[in-house]
């Protein structure tokens, strides 16, 4: 049990990354020096199934504590540095695993919404797959109802109408949330966008992936037929590029290109100055 006197591998490998963050090989050495028994094949599980519960996150070959376990968690850890960036600065991430890029996703975006606060948010995505990667659909639905939880507005365009599409505009709105289906909106669709304050963060795939899936979504109507294509898509088509940007002038530009649809009320846009 963690923090007790009977630890398993689980339990090392999360006071490891507790600490900081660190390669799978590095952890073999810190169990090595800790005399906890453990083979690479057991690590590697181990990482897998912590990965799957969201409490890592794997960037690169680094693995690294998750932010949304961190926060469920405060008060048992010690205070750390949360991801942050000047005005004008930028940072790029690359993966080739879709579920350690929307864990990774969530842990970064956990960190901007404690520093922007009740700023109203704005998404736009060519279709809502990311609550279709395996494991994934509990950990996206609780990302969402977030902002009804804590009265956080949030605006999202999908950039779709197909059956699929629906489903997920009606599985994902609530009281804050509110989505808008448009398939003619003129952004590029191998890009994922969030806007959150000055921030504005993208998930970028290459062009024979957004089109693979598009053509998957105009034919499908199965969840689970699509769940196990897009899983498919994305080991064949390569990585994914995520860009974080804190750049406040290209945020209100998109914020006001992405609202267009949405009914936002006069005080809402005045209070945190949207447009």
């Amino acid at each position: 049990m963690l923090l007790g006197t009977k630890k398993t591998l689980y339990d090392h490998i999360t006071e490891a990354l507790l600490q900081k963050s660190h390669t799978a090989i590095e952890l073999g050495l810190y169990l090595k020096d800790k005399n906890v028994p453990a083979t690479v094949q057991g690590i590697y599980k181990a990482l897998r199934e912590l990965i799957s519960e969201d409490v890592v996150v794997k960037q690169g070959m680094q693995y690294v504590i998750s932010n949304v376990w961190r926060e469920k968690a405060v008060g048992l850890f010690a205070p750390k540095s949360r991801f942050k960036l000047s005005p004008g600065e930028d940072a790029i991430y690359r993966f080739k695993r879709l579920d350690h890029l929307d864990a990774f996703w969530k842990h970064v975006l956990a960190d901007i919404e404690i520093e922007i606060g009740n700023y109203p948010t704005f998404h736009f995505t060519p279709h809502q797959f990311w609550s279709l990667v395996p494991g994934r659909k509990e950990s996206e639905q609780e990302f969402y109802k977030n902002f009804e939880d804590h009265n956080i507005y949030s605006y999202t365009v999908i950039g779709g109408t197909t059956h699929l599409d629906k489903i997920a505009r009606d599985s994902l709105k609530n009281n804050f949330h509110q989505i808008h289906l448009d398939e003619h909106i003129n952004i590029n669709r191998c890009d994922h966008i969030s806007i959150l304050g000055s921030y504005v963060v993208t998930t970028r795939i290459s062009g024979r992936l957004a089109q693979h899936i598009d053509m998957a979504y105009e034919t499908e109507q199965d969840e689970k037929n699509i769940e196990k294509l897009i899983s498919e898509l994305f080991k064949k088509l390569g990585s994914v590029t995520m860009i974080v940007e804190h750049n406040e002038h290209k945020a209100q530009k998109l914020r006001k290109r992405l609202a267009q649809d949405f009914h936002i009320p006069r005080e809402l846009q005045d209070e945190f100055n949207l447009f």
